[in-house]
């Protein structure tokens, strides 16, 4: 018998580092992750047969796709003794070798008896109703299976960090960064494998940002309230737009219009309904990244930035008393930075206004991109100069993040702070 593990970490530092650690204590590499800041899980210990073949062939319902260790013990030890770090296509396993000894090139294994019934419980296929199926003929349209979506390829290293500053009470600041996206692996089948993709997954990453504001407790009720409608909303979606072409480019950009304005009538109503929380918004800045390509939507004065090549480019545009001024050019670009109405917001989710004005634009991503999401805590203490120079130090996000922070908190730190960064890796 063998007593095996499981051990799954969900990081790409073990697809670069977890061939280093084969033969190696379980809590050997368990410290080196801790080290790295990388999650990590580790699975139950299970039992199998001497005759069910290596440990790393096996399989159950819960397999997630990410990087995985298996382990065996001698009684005494975890030892790491496989890394499997790319998934490949599940191999045909027919019905009657359910449970049993799988084959040596890999196949299906049950923990327990639990999961093999759960497997089994679906319809028999001769209980179907078949009768409004018809054949196969020659010419009928049968798509390719596409490569892996760009999707699922790129890597997005993340980082984000908030604080009150030095001058205010409370953090009226909220942000989330999210992974979203949909997924399909075949369990059980008798089709070959050329026929079905191993493991299909588009995936995005959702980027909010908002500056409540209103006195006391209600700027963050505000803030926290419009990230969370935002999300339900989104969750409730029957479809989530994960690729882009014309249409759902359209599509996406119209929604994301439509989400912000939902979630500036639930604010205000929030508002109208509680005489503690009259006039209580917040600002909002909301980027998706699908692949190459992303949408950027935002109310208020919380800036987006894209940093590439070198180069700093705001792409949001402040919407303030400041910011029409300047395009009216009756001040300059120098005054602007000092104005006394670059605080009076023209647009905000919530407040006392009435319809909400959302910017949407399109973007295109490129390899090495970085994408800054923050509040007017960072913009007002630190200029575009000097955020560039220390994007241009290349440290990791969540470093980045950080050293911003520090060089806010040293110019006084007036305001909340929130700066999330997301750094783009896109195979060619």
């Amino acid at each position: 018998m063998k007593m095996v593990r499981r051990v799954a970490c969900l990081s790409p530092w073990v697809r670069r580092e977890a061939d280093n650690f084969v033969d190696t204590p379980l809590q050997e590499f368990v410290t080196a992750v801790e080290q790295s800041k990388t999650k990590i899980k580790l699975g139950p210990t299970f039992t199998l047969d001497e005759t069910d073949g290596p440990p790393h062939a096996a399989k159950s319902l819960d397999n997630s796709g990410v990087p995985t260790l298996w382990t065996q013990s001698d009684g005494n030890t975890d030892r790491i003794v496989s890394a499997r770090c790319e998934r490949t296509p599940r191999p045909r396993v027919p019905v009657d070798r359910i449970g049993k000894t799988c084959p040596p090139d890999g196949g299906l294994y049950y923990r327990d008896q639990r999961t093999r019934e759960a497997a089994m419980s679906v319809q028999d296929p001769s209980e179907a109703d078949t009768a409004e199926h018809k054949p196969y003929v020659e010419g009928d349209a049968d798509p390719e299976l596409e490569d892996p979506p760009l999707s699922s390829r790129v890597r997005v290293t993340l980082g984000a960090v908030t604080d009150r500053g030095k001058k205010r009470s409370n953090n009226e600041d909220s942000y989330l960064v999210a992974r979203f996206g949909r997924a399909m692996e075949p369990l059980l089948t008798n089709l070959p494998p050329e026929d079905l993709p191993g493991d299909f997954r588009e995936t995005g990453y959702g980027i909010v940002v908002a500056d409540g504001m209103g006195g006391h407790a209600a700027g963050d009720v505000a803030s926290r309230m419009a990230i969370r409608t935002l999300v339900k909303r989104v969750i409730n979606l029957p479809d989530w737009i994960l690729r882009f072409d014309a249409e759902q480019e359209k599509r996406a950009m119209r929604r994301a219009d439509e989400h912000i304005r939902r979630v500036h009538e639930a604010v205000r109503e929030r508002a109208a309904a509680e005489p503690g929380l009259d006039g209580m918004g917040t600002t909002m800045t909301v980027a998706t990244v699908l692949g190459a390509d992303g949408i950027v939507a935002h109310v208020g004065d919380s800036r987006a930035y894209l940093y590439r090549e070198g180069k700093l480019h705001q792409i949001t545009k402040d919407q303030t008393q400041a910011q029409l001024l300047l395009d009216a050019n009756v001040i300059s670009k120098e005054e602007f930075s000092k104005h006394q109405y670059r605080h009076v917001l023209l647009q905000a989710i919530g407040g006392r206004g009435g319809l909400v004005e959302v910017e949407v634009q399109r973007m295109r991503f490129r390899n090495e991109d970085r994408l800054l999401l923050c509040t007017d805590g960072l913009t007002d203490m630190l200029n575009d100069e000097k955020i560039a120079e220390v994007l241009a130090r290349g440290k990791s996000s969540q470093d980045t993040c950080d050293a911003l922070l520090e060089l806010v908190l040293e110019a006084g730190g007036h305001d909340n702070i929130t700066i999330v960064l997301a750094h783009l890796n896109i195979p060619k």
